[in-house]
């Protein structure tokens, strides 16, 4: 009985060794949770210019089309503008120091035509200077698209 008693000590011993060495390698080094990170907001890719007199000018631009279905998670447009004296454009790969002129809210009347709706922000120019602008879309969380493509104006 001596011999079957210490046999039996043996062999549960050695399987929980066993089950030891399996739990440990199969813990591994484990890291704190990660939320999942939101989809990026798309930049606008229509930014147009439009001169008017006295100075005015119309930028407008519309909804980026991924972006149709989330209206009610978006805050505003914003538009940034580089200003630069002398109608030269600054040096090729010099960075550009924008300022942000303004907001416009994304608001779509419930009556507006059906398409893609179109925005528009108007900005005031002064002579002997270039202007560039662009715009990002923020959302309400605080996220902001990348730039939108650049318009430019000497005046």
């Amino acid at each position: 009985m001596d011999g079957t008693n210490r046999g039996t000590r043996a062999f549960t011993f050695f399987s929980a060794l066993v089950f030891a060495l399996f739990l440990i390698q199969a813990c591994g080094i484990k890291k704190p949770p990660v939320a999942p990170r939101p989809e990026p907001l798309p930049a606008v890719t229509d930014l147009r210019l439009t001169r008017g007199p006295r100075g005015q000018v119309w930028l407008s631009w519309s909804l980026p089309r991924r972006l149709e279905g989330a209206l009610l998670d978006l805050d505003a447009f914003v538009i940034h503008r580089a200003k630069t004296a002398g109608e030269a454009s600054p040096c090729k790969g010099c960075p550009l120091l924008f300022e942000r002129i303004g907001r416009v809210p994304v608001e779509i009347p419930g009556n507006a035509r059906r398409g893609a709706p179109v925005f528009v922000f108007e900005d005031r120019i002064s002579r002997g200077f270039s202007y560039i602008y662009k715009v990002t879309v923020l959302h309400k969380d605080g996220r902001e698209s990348p730039d939108s493509n650049h318009v430019r104006i000497a005046f």
